[in-house]
């Protein structure tokens, strides 16, 4: 995989080492190029580190992405796949809310590093 985009709406002070813990492992174990969602432009100092780029949802295809990350609830979940509407990315579910019934992965899968 080349592009891995990720989406989320907000992340808690809690989940903040699970997102840093997503980056290493997939920059360690894909090494692909990274985009986050503009809605968590606020972690500047993790994406300048990790060097991410952005993306706003309407420019997932110019970006070539090959998989969407959600992190978040069940609703995050659902507002991702209505960003990809028919576009065949494939998206990868990673609970961070409370209570998940759609996500595929929780936090405790995620190797911390």
């Amino acid at each position: 995989m080349k592009n891995i985009a990720i989406y989320g709406k907000s992340i808690s002070e809690n989940n903040l080492k699970f997102l840093e813990a997503l980056i290493v492992t997939l920059k360690e174990e894909l090494n692909p190029q990274l985009f986050i969602h503009q809605s968590l432009e606020e972690y500047s100092s993790l994406i300048e580190r990790f060097n991410i780029n952005f993306f706003d949802g309407q420019d997932l295809l110019a970006n070539e992405i090959d998989l969407l990350i959600s992190f978040g609830g069940d609703g995050t979940l659902l507002d991702t796949v209505t960003m990809i509407k028919d576009s065949n990315i494939p998206v990868l579910g990673i609970n961070a809310g409370r209570l998940g019934f759609l996500a595929n992965i929780t936090q405790e899968d995620i190797v911390l590093a």
